[in-house]
């Protein structure tokens, strides 16, 4: 009797946003207070699953600053609970996966390392499909390159791309988003999301990451 045996993928993808109003506010990894978020960015401070608490917990100073030393805890849940918001998952596109597969099993195609990779940000609401190739807007979108160090990866079956959109950059709807192999459509897109993530507005600076893990 034969046994028919189907592997599968596991993936989990999200993508993180942090806003800040200026870049020495980004430089200072400055936390704000919930409202002052809404009313700056008319979004959350932090685009993230848990890194509206752990970005918190990184500049405890400023929330105690904010709260006062002996604020009570239900005052730091409210201004934790306020500061997260999740946007995960996304649809990886078929040029993207094929590109993947090149690299594995050949010498050929282009990485998505520090040297070539760029996150991509669009203000087109169209839906995500695998056929697709890059981003969808008309002409508000733009790639930024990697920070340095990144993308992470080699540990915890991860890898982390992140990208700082500064005050120049990227001044209209933030709706979707995309990790390619160089810095425009024409490039391999490995992915495409669709989430309404608020309006970047000149003088801002937002960091965008993107974290995908196999199992």
């Amino acid at each position: 009797m034969h046994k028919l045996i189907i592997d599968t993928i596991q993936r989990k993808s999200v993508w993180t946003i942090k806003r800040f109003k200026s870049e020495r506010d980004m430089e200072d990894n400055k936390i704000y207070h919930p409202r002052e978020s809404l009313e700056m960015f008319k979004a959350p401070q932090f685009s993230v699953i848990k890194g509206g608490v752990m970005g918190a917990l990184a500049n405890l100073k400023v929330i105690r600053e904010k709260l006062g030393e002996r604020a009570s805890l239900a005052a730091f849940q409210d201004l934790f609970g306020s500061v997260e918001h999740a946007f995960g998952g996304n649809v990886l596109l078929n040029e993207g996966i094929n590109t993947l597969w090149t690299l594995l099993c050949s010498s050929s195609g282009t990485k998505f390392d520090n040297t070539n990779a760029y996150l991509g940000v669009g203000d087109s609401s169209a839906a995500e499909d695998p056929t697709q190739t890059g981003l969808q807007a008309s002409t508000n979108k733009q790639y930024i390159g990697m920070d340095v160090s990144f993308p992470t990866y080699g540990t915890s079956q991860k890898a982390t791309w992140e990208a700082t959109f500064t005050s120049a950059y990227a001044n209209y709807a933030w709706n979707e988003f995309t990790v390619a192999n160089g810095n425009s459509d024409a490039a391999m897109n490995l992915n495409r999301k669709v989430s309404s993530q608020g309006t970047k507005a000149s003088g801002q600076s937002w960091q965008l990451s993107f974290a995908i893990t196999l199992s």
